[in-house]
């Protein structure tokens, strides 16, 4: 019924299409590939990362546009806007501007203003996105630091002796002026203790006040004495060591008898108080003699000064 296929055409059929092999990539080509696709990615992600940035620090609610400036009574704020506004130019690496609210540069502003003359404990704060404000105090004159007596290059302190600026050349009394023996005088730096200097301002002030020896200069030494120069003449010699309660009442005393009452500004050489109940007064005229020490042929007299308040009962010619 069926036909039978023919042995010769199964002998010569054609053979069936052999299937095709997948082709093998070399192990090095594929790392090498796997490393460009990565590294495409990572560079992908790092374009899209600074995209972001660049547009998300420049979004108008987060740019730092206005400045308020508040403090001083001599400072002019429009001097003091301008620096900071010079210091939230520009950007970071190129990428972030500086007056993106996140990122400003608040203590590189505090420190732009302190350089400005007379600037006193600045504080900077955000108060929106777009505003910062800036407030201040003032350091007030109290005295000059200066080099030695009689120089010119002085610096202007406060009442805490905390020189803050260079002064100008002044003529003339309005300021106490002071000299640190050993100490170079330096802008931004403490002339001395602050405990000290208020001990030699109530010195000084008793001086002028309470005995009519205004003071014209203080030079001060490393081991805490004090020579106050008295204008018109003359020289009080004293030491922190003591207090100046102490001091006073010893310079009274002293004055308070027959002997010494006649001495004024410009009738003696110094008053030396650094010893206690012990004064040494030399009562030579001003710039006769350069005298520093109590000697023999000094006309110098050591006074013993009670134990009470009162005139001094003891005066022994040295």
């Amino acid at each position: 019924m069926f036909k039978q296929k023919s042995p010769v055409k199964k002998k010569f059929a054609v053979p069936l299409k052999a299937k095709k092999q997948r082709r093998q990539w070399d192990p090095r080509t594929r790392a090498i590939l796997r490393q460009v696709i990565i590294g495409l990615g990572i560079l992908i992600v790092i374009g899209l990362l600074v995209t972001a940035v660049w547009y998300g620090t420049r979004v108008s609610f987060l740019t730092i546009t206005d400045v308020t400036v508040e403090g001083g009574e001599t400072i002019n704020h429009e001097t003091v806007k301008k620096a900071v506004e010079g210091v939230l130019e520009g950007d970071y690496v190129g990428l972030v501007p500086r007056r993106f609210a996140w990122a400003y540069p608040d203590e590189e502003i505090l420190e732009q203003v302190r350089t400005i003359p007379r600037v006193k404990d600045p504080v900077l704060e955000r108060t929106s996105g777009t505003a910062i404000h800036l407030s201040f105090s003032e350091y007030i004159p109290h005295a000059l630091w200066c080099q030695g007596r009689g120089s010119e290059e002085c610096y202007f302190i406060d009442d805490a002796g905390y020189a803050f600026t260079r002064a100008p050349k002044l003529e003339g009394g309005t300021f106490p002026r002071f000299h640190t023996i050993g100490t170079e005088a330096k802008e931004r730096t403490a002339m001395i203790a602050t405990d000290d200097l208020r001990a030699i301002e109530t010195l000084r002030e008793a001086l002028s006040d309470e005995l009519g020896l205004p003071i014209a200069f203080v030079e001060t030494d490393m081991v805490r004495d004090v020579f106050l120069g008295v204008a018109g003449g003359g020289e009080i010699k004293a030491t922190l060591r003591m207090s100046s309660e102490e001091t006073v009442s010893n310079l009274k005393s002293i004055l308070a008898s027959k002997e010494f009452s006649d001495i004024k500004p410009g009738s003696f050489q110094y008053i030396d108080l650094r010893f206690g109940n012990k004064v040494f007064i030399n009562e030579e005229a001003p710039g006769s003699r350069a005298t520093t020490t109590a000697t023999s042929s000094e006309p110098v007299s050591e006074v013993t000064v009670p134990a009470s308040e009162g005139s001094a009962d003891s005066v022994d010619d040295a």
